[in-house]
């Protein structure tokens, strides 16, 4: 047994390591995920907490919105980040302009940020199939 080695573990290295500020940047947007899922929880059991119940659903909605959009932003993932700004955008106009032709300026700009979205989602998922084979 002298001559046996002790090989030190090794840990597997991770891609990339972020600066501190990114992952301040990511924990914040934490906190308005949360207040968005809270919100639309609390108009699905009729708590009123912003003033009015039909728009309550459209800030909670707007508070995830921008959570996913500043993550995917900070994480330099530009076509996710550009579609849930786009979303968000089409939530902004839903919640303060109600005539028509805002409405289908918005219906627009969210089908293009979902269709960002979903190519993107689309690509990961092939690419991970062929990582596969």
């Amino acid at each position: 047994m002298a001559g046996v080695k002790k090989q030190a573990r090794k840990l597997p290295k991770s891609k990339e390591t972020r600066p501190a500020w990114k992952n301040l940047i990511l924990a914040l947007t934490l906190v308005p995920l949360v207040a968005g899922i809270f919100l639309i929880a609390a108009w699905s059991l009729d708590w009123d907490i912003t003033g009015s119940l039909e728009n309550q659903i459209y800030v909670g909605i707007l508070f995830l919105l921008t959570s996913f959009a500043v993550s995917n932003l900070v994480q330099k993932r530009w076509l996710l980040g550009a579609g849930w700004l786009l979303l968000m955008l089409a939530d902004i106009l839903f919640l303060f302009w109600v005539n028509p032709s805002a409405q289908t300026v918005a219906a627009i700009l969210g089908v293009a940020g979902a269709g960002m979205i979903g190519f993107q989602y689309f690509q990961q998922i092939a690419q991970g199939a062929s990582q596969k084979k």
